[in-house]
């Protein structure tokens, strides 16, 4: 619930292209069998790009660091798996251009 009032705070192109970006990476997630990218391993990857903190108190402390990561690697693959209900609802009259990638 949290998650889904923060999205729903940003403005319409942001959100549009949250929507895309893991509408995206759920569909990467479900070939994982074949290509090795559960959302765990996609949020490890894309989760410090989408979420990342310019502090410099993260950069002078490794533990905070790795606490941070954690947190936005964890947020990231609940969002990569419950995209469809975090985006669906608040997104059917911004994203009415919305297409998914593959059928």
């Amino acid at each position: 619930k949290v998650l889904y009032d923060l999205i729903s705070d940003l403005p319409v192109v942001n959100l549009r292209l949250l929507r895309r970006l893991f509408s995206m990476l759920a569909q990467i997630a479900a070939a994982s069998d074949k290509n090795k990218m559960d959302a765990s391993n996609l949020a490890t990857v894309w989760g410090p790009n989408i979420f990342w903190n310019d502090k410099e108190k993260l950069e002078t402390n490794p533990h905070k660091m790795l606490e941070w990561s954690r947190k936005v690697n964890s947020v990231v693959q609940i969002m990569i798996e419950e995209h469809e209900f975090i985006f669906k609802v608040r997104c059917l009259s911004c994203c009415a251009d919305f297409v998914p990638l593959m059928m």
